[in-house]
């Protein structure tokens, strides 16, 4: 079965950005389980990352565990004009910069958000985010400004993020139902042992 990870980023123990009484870490976590309802609801399996945990813990976690995506969850800070959507991937991570795009174009379509589009790591405040850097197939999206009202109520709208979750949750099941497609046409006809091919060509003659 599909398996994503989903880590509210800030939550519990590192509580992230607060603007007034609007604190990233309880959207975070919102966003979170809205998310995780949704994936369930397509068929995907989930793993939720503790609140407990930290960052580093946290990617310890995601290591131990097999999964075919992960996505944490933030809320960016800035002057209270910042508005908009973005997503980070690993610098190079080829795989990770097509969901990051397909997220913030689709995201800023429905909910009618500013894109602020994909970016690498290095393209970031801190130029290197742990959770993309260690772990293979992870992403990072920073779902609004916490400290532009407008912004963050474009996410959350009132039903405490429900749409949003929805259209990550599809669009992440799209990208990777994608991505077993053209695997399976890759290995279309073939003898590999990839258990997951679905090849059944049989040899030819004096081969």
């Amino acid at each position: 079965m599909v398996t994503v990870v989903v880590s509210a980023g800030h939550s519990i123990v590192e509580e992230g950005a607060v603007s007034g009484d609007t604190h990233e870490s309880i959207l975070n976590m919102q966003l979170r389980d809205q998310l995780v309802k949704q994936l369930n609801a397509l068929g995907i399996a989930t793993i939720s990352v503790s609140d407990r945990l930290n960052l580093r813990e946290t990617i310890k976690f995601i290591h131990g565990v097999t999964y075919d995506a992960a996505i944490e969850i933030h809320f960016n800070a800035g002057p209270a004009a910042a508005h908009g959507v973005e997503a980070f991937h690993k610098d190079g991570d080829s795989w990770g910069r097509q969901l990051c795009t397909q997220l913030c174009s689709n995201l800023s379509i429905q909910l009618v958000q500013h894109n602020r589009g994909p970016k690498s790591e290095t393209q970031s405040f801190h130029k290197r985010l742990g959770f993309v850097h260690e772990n293979p197939r992870c992403v990072l999206i920073e779902a609004a400004f916490v400290t532009n009202r407008e912004d963050v109520a474009c996410v959350m709208r009132g039903d405490d993020g429900e749409l949003w979750a929805a259209i990550v949750a599809k669009t992440i099941a799209d990208h990777l139902s994608g991505e077993r497609l053209a695997q399976l046409s890759k290995h279309s006809g073939c003898l590999c042992s990839d258990p997951g091919c679905g090849g059944k060509r049989e040899p030819e003659v004096g081969q």
